[in-house]
């Protein structure tokens, strides 16, 4: 199936009573968890792009990652894959987002919901900066990328090389 980002500002009345964000197969939304939420959303989103529901972690966004063990993971970009972040404090909890565009210098456009917070919302995120919206990085919090889970309806990324620059980041997170 062919990627159509989800990037419109009126996405929260396109999305009202849609059956991947309001009915018993988004079990955040069956649990009372629905949107705003993040977990919500994002488990919507990629049943959404891939046209049917999928066992994603049911947990706090922050386990996502290391929950998602049946399926393909990793840190380059993907269309319709989910960014996943945590709080190593634990003060906060995780964050997951939808990947919708990736731009030609590597920075990605992201769409998100939030509990308690926006409906949805979309950001411009950079390597550069660890993928993070400036909130992350905002009050205290000690927000980290942790990696994308990759939706199986698209074609998982190569693996990028090992070298590294005197950054001590991958070659390829840098814009050339």
């Amino acid at each position: 199936m062919a990627f159509t980002p989800r990037l419109d500002t009126n996405t929260p009345t396109s999305m009202t009573n849609n059956p991947w964000w309001y009915s018993s197969g988004n079990v955040f939304y069956a649990a009372g968890y629905g949107l705003p939420n993040c977990t919500c959303y994002a488990y919507g989103r990629y049943a959404e792009i891939r046209n049917a529901f999928a066992n994603l972690p049911t947990g706090d966004a922050g386990d996502w990652y290391n929950n998602a063990t049946s399926f393909n993971r990793g840190q380059v970009p993907q269309l319709g894959a989910i960014a996943c972040y945590t709080s190593p404090s634990g003060n906060f909890p995780g964050h997951v987002a939808m990947v919708e565009v990736i731009n030609n210098d590597g920075s990605l456009v992201t769409s998100n919901s939030g509990w308690g917070g926006p409906y949805f919302w979309t950001a411009t995120v950079s390597p550069n900066d660890g993928y993070l919206e400036s909130w992350m990085r905002q009050g205290g919090r000690d927000y980290i990328f942790q990696g994308f889970i990759y939706n199986d309806d698209q074609p998982v990324p190569p693996v990028p090389p090992v070298q590294t620059s005197e950054h001590h980041l991958p070659i390829w997170m840098y814009a050339f």
